[in-house]
């Protein structure tokens, strides 16, 4: 059986390259060389096992003379993007097409005796038509990728709200957990490193807000460091010592700074973030937003026909100290965020170094384990033998 792998991009290191990554190695009995077929790839990019494969890209990222970076840069083609994903051919050879979409690349052409699985890890259409110009185009693409995801044969989803939607589009799904490499984030011996530091996400932390929460921390002599991309806070790099920026480093380097955080302080919206699983896995507490805490206090839902939102108000329980969150209208303005981390944040902090003795990290690390690579690999193989015996 021949198969082939296709994703929206491989364009940086993120989530959805270490999905491709895991599928390759769950399809690596008899297509160690599958090719990879995407609409944007920025070379020397994202590095590892999917840079070694063979890839086929549309040459999105040179169009007009312009580079997409990010997935949100999708929107400077919404003219032409429809086009190229309906017109963008995957070989006939194929058995198999194993697609891990964000919402776009299960819509690549698809010849009549291939069949597609497809992983459908977001739907970012959403991120795409803000203006009303590009809104116009929504009703265009949405009816073609949905047409589109009800031809492949097995569909997989990331979490139980995104099933929830396909169900409205008549599209029946499965939740099969992202995976993450727990392993690489062991839960290290109680007092192997001392709990010293808050530990601060950069991600969509704006200049304004990090100053907010520094200054804060300084007044109660609280250290604090900051872990993860941070180059959008270069003006507050030149006013913090840069020992406060540990930036994005590999898992071996970073897993004992996750294990040395009195907790993790995030406003990340995105449910995989891998600060937050990371800081989890080895056992340490989260401050994050509303969604996201409650995403993780009831991995999953009590059962198949019961969403996460219902499932979220039978258990609700913000005295859980593994995991406290700020509430979206302590984001909306700067005031707001300086009264919630005086009036909030500290009392937070003191909490959890009073009961730090009590703590049990195996209790959040048993959540993210949930996440292992492992099982998603496991799972992928199982779904390969039926599709063989079918």
């Amino acid at each position: 059986m021949k198969i082939c792998v296709t994703a929206d991009h491989l364009i940086k290191r993120d989530h959805s390259v270490q999905i491709v990554e895991c599928i390759l190695e769950a399809i690596q009995d008899g297509n160690e060389n599958a090719p990879i077929y995407t609409l944007a790839h920025r070379e020397k990019s994202i590095l590892g096992p999917v840079e070694q494969r063979k890839i086929h890209s549309t040459g999105l990222s040179k169009h007009l003379g312009q580079k997409i970076f990010d997935k949100t840069d999708y929107k400077k083609f919404i003219i032409v993007l429809l086009n190229l994903i309906q017109k963008f051919s995957i070989s006939c050879q194929y058995d198999l097409v194993i697609n891990v979409s964000s919402g776009l690349s299960h819509g690549f052409r698809l010849c009549k005796n291939s069949k597609q699985m497809t992983y459908l890890y977001s739907w970012d259409l959403d991120l795409m038509f803000s203006s009303w110009w590009q809104k116009l185009f929504r009703p265009m693409y949405e009816k073609y990728l949905i047409a589109s995801l009800k031809r492949s044969l097995k569909v997989y989803v990331s979490h139980h709200e995104l099933k929830d939607r396909l169900k409205t589009w008549g599209i029946e799904s499965e939740v099969l957990n992202p995976p993450f490499k727990v392993s690489d984030f062991p839960l290290f011996p109680p007092k192997m490193f001392p709990h010293q530091l808050i530990l601060i996400d950069p991600t969509e932390l704006t200049v304004d807000y990090a100053r907010i929460l520094t200054n804060e921390l300084k007044k109660h002599n609280v250290k604090f460091l900051f872990i993860g991309k941070d180059d959008h806070l270069n003006i507050l790099k030149e006013e913090l010592n840069a020992s406060h920026f540990f930036g994005d480093r590999c898992s071996g380097e970073s897993a004992p700074v996750y294990a040395s955080g009195i907790c993790l302080f995030s406003v990340s919206n995105d449910l995989f973030s891998k600060d937050i699983m990371a800081t989890m896995a080895v056992g340490r507490p989260i401050v994050a937003r509303k969604n996201i805490v409650l995403f993780y206090q009831n991995i999953g839902p009590k059962n198949e026909d019961q969403s996460l939102a219902e499932s979220t108000m039978e258990s609700q329980d913000s005295n859980v100290t593994e995991m406290q969150f700020i509430d979206v209208e302590h984001l909306s303005t700067s005031q707001k965020f300086q009264q919630w981390v005086q009036d909030d944040f500290i009392k937070i902090i003191q909490k959890i170094q009073n009961e730090d003795e009590l703590f049990q990290g195996q209790k959040l690390r048993n959540k993210i384990l949930k996440f292992h690579d492992l099982t998603f690999k496991s799972k992928i193989r199982k779904y390969l033998l039926a599709f063989v015996d079918a």
